[in-house]
C-alpha cells in the first residue's frame, strides 16, 4: 500500500534509503536525483544562505530535545521542485534505529490562501 504522503528515510550517514512515490509526484525528485540527505537539501534549497539556516535551525532543535526521548522535529519551508517551481511544505523528521525519517506535508495552497486573505485586507 502506497501511502498518499510524501516520505523519504536517510540514514544517519546521509544516504538516501527510500523514497516513496508520493514525494516523487510532489517534488518531482527520484532516490536517484537525491541519494544523499546533502544532494537533497542542496537542490531543494538552492540558495545557500537559507540552506545554512534552515541547517543551523534543526541542528538547534535536536540539541534542545530530551536526549532519551524520540523527537520530532518540524519545520515549514519553501522548497524548490526539480521542476524549479516552489512549494511550502511541512516536514516533520524523526531519528531512530539509525535513520532519520521525513514526512512531507504540501501546504502551499493553505499558504497561498492565507497570503492573499492578508493582502485582501489591506
Amino acid at each position: 500500500m502506497q501511502l498518499p504522503i510524501p516520505i523519504c528515510v536517510f540514514s544517519d550517514t546521509g544516504e538516501t534509503r527510500f523514497v516513496n512515490n508520493a514525494f516523487s509526484d510532489t517534488l518531482g525528485y527520484t532516490k536517484e536525483d537525491i541519494p544523499t540527505r546533502s544532494e537533497w537539501l542542496i537542490r531543494a534549497f538552492p540558495d545557500p544562505e537559507l540552506r545554512e539556516r534552515i541547517i543551523a535551525d534543526r541542528k538547534q532543535l535536536i540539541e534542545r530535545s530530551p536526549k532519551k526521548a524520540r523527537t520530532t522535529i518540524y519545520g515549514q519551508y519553501e522548497v524548490t521542485c526539480k521542476d524549479g517551481s516552489k512549494k511550502f511544505i511541512e516536514f516533520f523528521a524523526s531519528v531512530g534505529n539509525k535513520n532519520i525519517y521525513v514526512v512531507g506535508n504540501d501546504v502551499t495552497g493553505k499558504v497561498q490562501a492565507e497570503l492573499e486573505l492578508k493582502q485582501s485586507h489591506r
